[in-house]
């Protein structure tokens, strides 16, 4: 079978043990095993996202301590069981190597908001990416409206789809 004429064709990487395994469409059997310690972060990063995609976006909305709003979008998310249920996102971490401001909220108070990013949202979420001071109102900063959550402090996002 010939691809399609509009058609980009891309390999799908699969970590196997210690090696990554870049597996092609199936009109086009060829394989290309790579060696992940030998490739810098960004590359492996590059092969490993292109393994899953599109990727859902979280919005995680937090609080720390004293009460102080935080919201950031997360790629890192999947869900991981629905018995019990288990929503994963990883904040990795920030340029000087600290923790991100949601990662150390969550472990002030235990608590996060996961929001789904749609559409509509993508270009202020883009703005609420921003890396900023501990203690700034991502909310304020993208234009989103902060909502009571039911059951936790950390609020939600109003144009999003919450969980």
């Amino acid at each position: 079978m010939q691809p399609q004429k509009n058609f980009v064709t891309t390999g799908l990487p699969i970590l196997v043990g210690q090696k990554i395994v870049l597996k092609r469409p199936f009109f086009n059997m060829s394989i290309k095993t790579i060696d992940p310690n030998a490739l810098s972060i960004p590359e492996r990063q590059i092969y490993l996202q292109s393994a899953v995609a599109p990727r859902p976006i979280a919005f995680a909305s937090t609080v720390d301590a004293e009460g102080k709003v935080n919201l950031s979008p997360f790629s890192y998310f999947n869900l991981f069981g629905s018995n019990p249920p288990i929503l994963v996102f990883s904040p990795s971490v920030k340029r000087d190597r600290g923790l991100k401001n949601s990662h150390e909220n969550i472990l002030e108070t235990g608590e996060v908001c996961i929001n789904i990013v749609n559409y509509p949202m993508v270009e202020q979420m883009s703005l609420a990416s921003t890396e900023y001071d501990k203690g700034v109102n991502e909310f304020i900063k993208a234009g989103f409206t902060q909502v009571s959550s039911t059951l936790i402090k950390a609020p939600r996002v109003g144009r999003a789809d919450q969980f």
